[in-house]
C-alpha cells in the first residue's frame, strides 16, 4: 500500500485523495475518494465512499468529513472513461489512514453452500490469512471484490456494499 501515489493511464493521472462524484437517482449525488492502487489485488483501485448524497456542498472537506459508507475496489480510470463519475478535486488522505480489513473466499454459491475457505487481509491482499469458516468476528467486514464502475454507482445508491453471491 502506497498512499499519495500517482498512477497514469493515457493522459489521465490519478492521485491518492482525488474526490469523485456520481449521479444517483433523483437529484442525489454519490461521492468517493481514491486511496491507492493495490498491485497485489488485480491492480484494483481502493476507494472509500461517503455517506453524503447532497448535490450541493461548500467544499470538498464537507464531503470527506462525513461517515464512510463503504470501502471497495474498482477501476477508477474506466469509470471516468465510461462517464460513471467525474473528478472534483483532491483532499489529501490523512497521514493516520489505516487501510480497512477485508474478507474474501475462493468459493462461490454456484459450487458450495458454505465456505470453509475464508481469508482476511489488511493493506496487502498478498498477506491474507486463512481463517477457514466465517466467524461473527469477521462477518461484517467489507468483501474484497473488484467491481465494475456500474456496481460502485449501485453501492453509492444503496449506501453500502451490495454483494449477494458469496457463501458464509
Amino acid at each position: 500500500m502506497v498512499l499519495n501515489n500517482e498512477i497514469k493511464k493515457s493522459k489521465v493521472v490519478l492521485k491518492s485523495g482525488d474526490i469523485f462524484q456520481s449521479n444517483l437517482s433523483g437529484d442525489k449525488k454519490g461521492y468517493f475518494q481514491f486511496l491507492y492502487k493495490d498491485d497485489s489485488y488485480l491492480a484494483g483501485h481502493l476507494i472509500r465512499a461517503f455517506s453524503f448524497t447532497q448535490k450541493d456542498y461548500k467544499s470538498l472537506d464537507e464531503i470527506v468529513n462525513n461517515p464512510i459508507a463503504f470501502y471497495g475496489f474498482t477501476r477508477v480510470f474506466e469509470g471516468l472513461k465510461e462517464g460513471y463519475w467525474i473528478r472534483l478535486g483532491n483532499v489529501p488522505v490523512e497521514s493516520t489512514f489505516e487501510p480497512p480489513m477485508f474478507k474474501s473466499t475462493r468459493d462461490t454459491r454456484y459450487y458450495v453452500q458454505k465456505s470453509y475457505n475464508w481469508y482476511i487481509w489488511k493493506g496487502d491482499f498478498a498477506n491474507g490469512v486463512k481463517i477457514g469458516e466465517m466467524t461473527d468476528e469477521y462477518r461484517d467486514l467489507n468483501e474484497s471484490v473488484l467491481v465494475s464502475p456500474e456496481s460502485i454507482v449501485e453501492w453509492l445508491e444503496a449506501g453500502k456494499q451490495v454483494i449477494n453471491y458469496l457463501p458464509d
